[in-house]
C-alpha cells in the first residue's frame, strides 16, 4: 500500500508537474489565509494547565469572585515635598484616566470611599454591635439637647417591656435603648457622630517609610494576540514620558506582572522571528554547499515553506488556536522540516545519474521516502 502510494506520487509528478506545483501552491495560500482569518493565538498563561486540577478549579472560583488583579503599578519616589507631589499624583492619575484601553486606575481611597469600604475592615463582633445599636442611630443623628434621646429611649423601653420579642430582639433593642440612654445623661461623651462626619483626609497610596507613591492600573487585556497589553501600555508609557519631561525632580517607572510578560513576550517574539529567518537562510545556505548548486536546494526551501503553510492550514483546522508553548513549533518546523527534503533530494541526484527522470524519483521516493514517512509521523505525533 504505501509503496503504491509512492509510486503514485512519483508518476503524478514526473507527469503532471504544474498540476502538482499550482495545486500544492494554492493549498499553501489557502491554508496561510485561514489561518490568517481563523487561528486563534491564546495567550493567557493560565490556559497552559489542566483547568480540571483542583487548584485551578479553587483559582478560577477566586477569579470569578473577585476578577483579575494582576494590575499595573506606576512608582514616583517622593521629592520630600508632600503637597506638591499630591499635586502630581492627582495630575498624572487623570491623565492616566483618559487612556481608553484602562478599566481602572486608583492612586488613593477618597473620603467617600473610605467611608463605605470601612466596614470591610471589621470585626464579625465589631459588625453585630453595630447592627445591635442600630435603633439608636436617628437620636444619634439628631445632635440636639438630648430631647429626641429621651423620647426615643422611652418608646425603646415601653417596647421592650411591653411586646412579646425574641432573645435576639430583646437584645438589640435593650441595647439600643441602654446607648440612647447614656447619649441623653453623657452628651459631650458619647455623642461620636462628630469624628464620623468630620471631612476625612484622601489616603494616597504610599509604601510604609512614605517615600514611594503608587498609582494602581488595571488595563484591558486581549489574549487573542501575543501583545496582551502593547496598545495600552504603549499609551502609559508615553504619558510617563510626558510626566517625566514635566517634572525632573520626581522618578516614575512601570512595574508589575503584566509589564514584565509583555516585555518578555515582545523579545521573545522579536528573537523568534529573527531566528526564524536566520535559520531559513543558513539551512538553504548549508543545503546549496553540500549539494553543489542553488537551484534544487532553493526549490527545496520553497518546498519546505509550503508545508509549513500546510502546517498552519491544519492546524487552524484541527485545533484551532496555538498557545504560548505550541508558537515555537514554526522553528521547529525549519530545523526537522528540512532533513526530508534533504534526504529525498540527496537520494534523486545519486538515483538521477544512471537513471531516467521517472525512475530516479520512482526510486528516491521507493527508498528515502519509506524511512521519510516513519520519521513525519513519528515526528507529528
Amino acid at each position: 500500500m504505501r509503496d503504491r502510494v509512492l509510486r503514485a506520487c512519483a508518476d503524478l509528478a514526473c507527469h503532471r508537474p504544474k498540476t502538482v506545483l499550482v495545486t500544492a501552491v494554492l493549498l499553501a495560500a489557502l491554508s496561510a489565509a485561514a489561518a490568517t482569518v481563523w487561528l486563534e493565538m491564546d495567550a493567557n498563561t493560565d490556559h497552559l494547565i489542566d483547568p480540571d486540577r483542583p487548584y485551578m478549579r479553587d483559582y478560577q472560583a477566586f477569579l470569578d469572585d473577585f476578577g483579575d488583579l494582576e494590575s499595573l503599578v506606576v512608582v514616583l519616589e517622593d521629592n520630600s515635598d508632600e503637597a506638591a507631589m499630591e499635586k502630581a499624583v492627582d495630575a498624572l492619575a487623570d491623565e492616566l484616566g483618559q487612556i481608553p484601553d484602562l478599566l481602572a486606575v486608583h492612586h488613593a481611597i477618597l473620603p467617600r470611599e473610605q467611608r463605605r469600604i470601612s466596614a470591610r475592615a471589621m470585626t464579625d463582633e465589631e459588625l453585630a454591635d453595630i447592627a445591635r445599636l442600630r435603633e439608636a442611630f436617628p437620636a444619634w443623628l439628631a445632635q440636639d439637647d438630648g430631647t429626641t434621646a429621651l423620647a426615643t429611649a422611652i418608646h425603646q423601653l415601653r417596647r421592650l417591656n411591653g411586646s412579646l420579642l425574641s432573645r435576639e430582639e430583646q437584645e438589640t433593642l435593650g441595647a439600643a435603648a441602654f446607648a440612647t440612654l447614656n447619649l441623653f445623661a453623657w452628651p459631650d461623651e458619647t455623642n461620636d457622630f462628630e469624628d464620623l462626619l468630620r471631612p476625612l483626609p484622601t489616603e494616597y497610596f504610599r509604601s510604609k517609610s512614605g517615600r514611594f507613591w503608587f498609582i494602581e492600573i488595571m488595563p484591558e487585556k486581549d489574549y487573542g494576540s501575543l501583545a496582551v497589553i502593547d496598545r495600552p501600555l504603549a499609551a502609559i508609557r508615553e504619558v510617563l514620558r510626558r510626566f517625566r519631561r514635566d517634572h525632573p525632580d520626581i522618578s516614575a517607572g512601570l512595574t508589575g506582572k503584566p509589564v514584565l510578560q509583555a516585555d518578555e513576550m515582545r523579545t521573545t517574539n522579536d528573537d523568534m522571528s529573527r531566528a526564524s529567518i536566520i535559520a531559513i537562510i543558513l539551512v538553504g545556505l548549508l543545503f546549496m554547499v553540500m549539494v553543489r548548486g542553488w537551484l534544487r536546494p532553493a526549490l527545496a526551501m520553497v518546498a519546505l515553506l509550503i508545508a509549513i503553510a500546510w502546517t498552519f492550514g491544519w492546524t487552524t483546522l484541527v485545533v484551532g488556536r496555538l498557545n504560548l508553548l505550541s508558537i515555537v513549533f514554526t522553528l521547529i518546523l525549519v530545523g526537522i522540516g528540512v532533513d526530508f527534503g534533504v534526504h529525498v533530494l540527496v537520494r534523486f541526484q545519486e538515483e538521477r545519474r544512471n537513471k531516467g527522470l521517472s525512475l530516479a524519483m520512482r526510486s528516491a521516493l521507493l527508498t528515502s521516502g519509506r524511512g521519510n514517512i516513519s520519521g513525519a509521523i513519528t515526528s507529528s505525533v
